[in-house]
C-alpha cells in the first residue's frame, strides 16, 4: 500500500497573521522597515515548508549551492546581434519565487573551476 500526504501550503499562506491580501505578491510583508526578515511572522520562510529545523537547512543549503556555482561560474547577460546585453524582464511567473525563462551567458572562471568540477561529478 501506498500513501501520499499533502501539506495544505495554501492555506497556510493564507492567514490572517501574515497580513491583508493574502492572495497578492507582496514581500514585503515577510521584511522590517530595514528590509531584513521578519522574525516575529510565525514561518518567515513559507518556501521551506513547515518547522524551524528544516528551514534553517534549507536556507544553508540553498546558500551553499548559490556561492558554489557563483565560485566557479561567471554568469552575465547574454548579448543581441547587436553586441548590446539582454535584460531579463524581471517578471515573475506563479510560484514562489519563479523567474520566466531568459537568456544568460554561464562560463567557466578558469580551467582550476573546471578540474574543481570535475572533481566533483559522480
Amino acid at each position: 500500500m501506498k500513501i501520499v500526504s499533502f501539506d495544505d501550503e495554501l492555506d497556510v499562506d493564507y492567514e490572517a497573521n501574515y497580513g491583508p491580501n493574502t492572495n497578492e505578491f507582496i514581500p514585503e510583508r515577510w521584511l522590517t522597515a530595514d528590509g531584513k526578515m521578519n522574525k516575529e511572522m510565525r514561518d518567515p520562510s513559507p518556501a521551506f515548508g513547515f518547522g524551524r529545523r528544516g528551514r534553517d537547512m534549507a536556507q544553508w543549503s540553498v546558500w551553499i549551492s548559490a556561492v558554489s556555482i557563483l565560485s566557479v561560474f561567471n554568469i552575465t547577460k547574454s548579448l543581441d546581434k547587436n553586441g548590446t546585453p539582454i535584460e531579463p524582464s524581471g517578471e515573475y511567473t506563479s510560484g514562489m519565487s519563479c523567474y520566466f525563462p531568459h537568456e544568460c551567458d554561464i562560463v567557466l572562471r578558469s580551467s582550476v573551476a573546471e578540474d574543481m568540477i570535475r572533481a566533483q561529478s559522480v
